[in-house]
């Protein structure tokens, strides 16, 4: 990104590269200290893919980190396992509430069972 924006005329001085991250949650948390320690002050604008944006607007909050998302448009072929990642990633951040879930399912489906062959 940083060449794309050199290209297109932003000085070198303007553009600050965060390159350590390997997570989407590194990312953020290491692009808002750098934006902090060059005196960029919050809110932040999360540029990414269109399919990625709610998550990563999602995990901002979770983070304290006062940014909104906007997501760039994606090639049609690549949506179905974008979002297929997507859905993974957000059950995956959420464990404890699915676990919990599926306990519940598991219960109201043994309450059931039970109910129809107590006839």
């Amino acid at each position: 990104m940083a060449e794309w924006l050199r290209r297109r005329g932003v000085e070198a001085n303007d553009i600050l590269i965060e390159d350590r991250a390997r997570t989407t949650r590194e990312n953020l948390l290491l692009s808002a200290r750098l934006l902090e320690r060059h005196g960029v002050p919050a809110p932040y604008l999360v540029v990414t893919n269109d399919y990625h944006a709610p998550r990563a607007a999602e995990l901002a909050r979770r983070l304290g980190i006062d940014a909104q998302a906007i997501g760039a448009p994606t090639a049609w072929y690549f949506w179905p396992s974008a979002y297929l990642r997507e859905f993974a990633a957000v059950m995956l951040g959420h464990r404890l509430l699915l676990a919990l879930s599926g306990i519940a399912v598991v219960g109201m489906a043994s309450l059931t069972w039970l109910s129809l062959s107590a006839r």
